[in-house]
């Protein structure tokens, strides 16, 4: 018979307060701890969603746990990374949100037996984000400084997103971005995020190939060739190209030339001290490292998930 388990991580962004009514999505994580494959697929797919309870600990009936799909199946044993989308009550109060899977058709695995991921926050007049936990990666985060990441958390991130294959390559440049993050005073926790987002954890197949060593897309802003080939640039070496990510983010986080490598010899597209400098968080690449207003929600995503 089917066994019905899950394991939850909210990393802590369960917000604390919540205004009447009010749906709000974050980054979520869970592990399958079942004896069966979790299905994303109609019609008995499995979703994750909750219960609520009032402060008297009955349950909220008149609003049922939205359901937030998995990207994928999930086999035993597998974490799943999904966005999750909660709505609060209408009415006043204090209230417990347990986190619980769903098998559509079927059962809610809490009626199978399993463990609920319980957190309280309160509805009042208006919404209030819960204090972000001191090691979370926000848009607030500032990249200067040295980040306490070891080579086995940066490569557990390929892992931990079923990039088996790309495994090898991150080895190599694990320990590269940690000894350019302490030398550029950037943290390589969110470089190797950006990384990973700009590659494609190091699948590329975009308008970077494997070999130029380029691994945040430098130079690659959709201009053309003559040949009608993209642009873009290329490094000699992995290190080379590790260097000129960190002094393209130099030249947006620090307000003038913080080494010898923060130059156009290293990095192509440094053009002069302070062409780019609006602050050290992490917010300001948006609209400027990318075009995209969001840029930096998928790097914020893979930094969290970095030794956690």
């Amino acid at each position: 018979s089917s066994t019905y388990r899950a394991a939850y991580n909210d990393y802590q962004r369960t917000p604390s307060s919540l205004s009447p009514g009010q749906q709000v999505s974050f980054p979520f994580a869970v592990r399958n701890l079942s004896n069966f494959t979790w299905s994303s697929s109609p019609p008995n797919q499995v979703n994750l969603s909750y219960h609520l309870y009032d402060s008297r600990g009955r349950m909220v009936t008149s609003l049922n746990g939205l359901r937030s799909p998995l990207p994928r199946n999930v086999a035993p044993g597998e974490v799943v990374d999904l966005t999750i989308t909660i709505q609060a009550p209408t009415s006043l109060g204090t209230y417990t949100i347990a986190y619980d899977m769903v098998h559509e058709g079927v059962s809610w695995f809490s009626q199978k037996g399993a463990g609920m991921e319980r957190r309280t926050f309160s509805v009042g007049g208006t919404a209030s984000a819960s204090p972000t936990p001191s090691g979370a990666v926000t848009n607030d985060t500032s990249l200067v400084g040295v980040s306490q990441v070891t080579e086995q958390q940066l490569v557990d991130l390929f892992r931990k997103r079923g990039f088996t294959a790309q495994v090898p390559k991150a080895q190599e440049l694990a320990p590269l971005y940690i000894t350019w993050g302490r030398k550029f005073n950037i943290r390589a926790d969110i470089a190797w995020a950006q990384m990973a987002h700009e590659t494609g954890f190091l699948r590329f197949g975009g308008i970077v190939p494997p070999d130029a060593n380029n691994f945040a897309g430098i130079g690659a802003t959709g201009a053309k060739n003559p040949d009608g080939t993209y642009k873009f640039d290329r490094f000699a070496t992995p290190e080379l190209g590790v260097i000129a990510h960190y002094a393209h983010l130099a030249w947006y986080v620090f307000p003038d030339h913080v080494n010898e490598y923060c130059n156009q010899q290293y990095d192509p597209r440094h053009f002069g001290n302070r062409h780019r400098y609006l602050g050290e968080n992490l917010g300001v690449l948006n609209r400027r490292w990318a075009p995209s207003p969001t840029y930096t929600d998928q790097i914020i995503r893979f930094a969290n998930m970095i030794g956690g």
